[in-house]
Order: C-alpha cells, then structure tokens, then sequence
C-alpha cells in the first residue's frame, strides 16, 4: 500500500508531466488519464501502465486509419493513435522520472 506522502508526489509528477507535454501539443487521451489513475494509486508499476498503454492501442486499431504514422515499434499506423499513446507514454516515463530519478 502506498502511503498518502507517495500518492501526493505522483499525482503532482503526473500533473508536472501532463502540463510539460501540453507545452508542445502533446494531451494524453482519456485512457491514458484512466492509466495515470490507476499507476498514481500505485496499482501498477511503470512498466505495467506504459504495457497496458501500447496493449489498449494494438487492440483498439483506427479502423479508418489514415497509414501516415512514422515506423514505430508499437506497429500503428495510424497518425492521430500514435501521437496519443506517445502523449500517454511520455507523460507516465517523465511522472516516474519525477517520483523516482533514480
């Protein structure tokens, strides 16, 4: 169970990392807020969240996808989906970053 002190501290990163992202156009998706929930709550790890993350994107395929996505190793292809499972993944490695610079 993580205490009230460690809960505090990854929402505030989470908020930091969400706000940094917006900076340059990047918001997460409302899944992704649902993951940033749960990890916060320390119900998942990292690794769990980013994990569930590309999982929700390879399952829930565009089926209009517009194929202009850059290669990645997610294998989307879809433009709009990528930039939100980036938005996403980004803003959960620079929360954790935050919490934990280790």
């Amino acid at each position: 169970m993580m205490t009230l002190s460690a809960v505090d501290a990854r929402l505030r990163a989470v908020d930091q990392a969400i706000a940094n992202n917006g900076l340059s156009g990047f918001q997460p998706s409302e899944f992704g807020r649902n993951v940033f929930e749960q990890w916060i709550g320390g119900h998942w790890t990292t690794d769990e969240a980013v994990a569930l993350v590309i999982q929700h994107y390879r399952d829930n395929p565009i089926q209009d996808s517009d194929n202009a996505a850059r290669e990645n190793r997610m294998g989307l292809t879809d433009s709009q989906q990528l930039r939100l499972a980036e938005a996403d993944i980004t803003a959960l490695r620079m929360a954790d970053l935050d919490v934990d610079p280790a």
